[in-house]
């Protein structure tokens, strides 16, 4: 179900002349208006909203969105409303709500929210994407770590290399030795990062897509 707009309010003819690309405006009018806009009917009402948590969310008013947005997806759920002037209010909104998480360092309320954007859209790569970010913020700390005491090592070498051959037209044993080490410790560190984002980030994103589309399949079948 969508909802079909009106014109019956003086408010909503005023914030329908808004451009919704105003954000600041947008949200400077929701809240000059609140007190009419909550005695508006309710599809005005959820009309204005909508577009004030949108407005909320690219003014990186990121608290107050999770809060609007909750409201609105609850709301629009209740009521069986999909769409808001041929948007998605449900998928939209959680998906600002995943990036807002992040933003705000939710990172495992984050990837909570993500799966269930890949469960009910798994062909959409927006949200595997997104899960896929989710799942690498959330990685264990030693990975990212490892990365970089790798990239750290590089550039030691890197500097070794340039001073001994400023120094030096010969090397000794010694420092051979020691450049293979680093570019040993620095392969090893790269390998084994390889092998947490394969681990922690790669495969359960694909665990999940896949997952998701088999569930879609037999949803179809049946």
């Amino acid at each position: 179900m969508s909802i079909k707009f009106s014109k019956e309010s003086r408010i909503f003819r005023d914030f329908r002349c808004i451009p919704y690309a105003d954000y600041h405006y947008l949200v400077r009018f929701y809240e000059q208006y609140f007190a009419d806009i909550d005695h508006l009917s309710f599809d005005e009402s959820m009309i204005i909203t909508y577009y004030y948590a949108v407005a909320l969310y690219e003014t990186e008013a990121y608290y107050s969105f999770l809060t609007v947005a909750d409201d609105m997806i609850e709301k629009s759920i209740i009521n069986s409303i999909q769409y808001i002037d041929g948007q998605d209010v449900y998928m939209n909104l959680l998906y600002k709500k995943v990036v807002a998480q992040l933003q705000l360092n939710k990172q495992r309320k984050a990837l909570h929210l993500a799966k269930q954007l890949v469960r009910i859209a798994p062909q959409d790569e927006q949200y595997t994407h997104l899960l896929y970010h989710c799942y690498r913020d959330c990685r264990p700390a030693f990975v990212r770590k490892t990365l970089l005491i790798s990239a750290a090592i590089v550039l030691i070498d890197a500097i070794f290399m340039v001073v001994m051959t400023s120094l030096y037209t010969q090397w000794s044993s010694a420092v051979y030795l020691l450049h293979y080490l680093l570019m040993l410790s620095t392969l090893g560190g790269l390998m084994a990062s390889a092998v947490h984002q394969l681990k922690y980030v790669m495969l359960p994103t694909r665990q999940i897509k896949e997952v998701a589309q088999l569930d879609k399949r037999s949803k179809k079948v049946y």
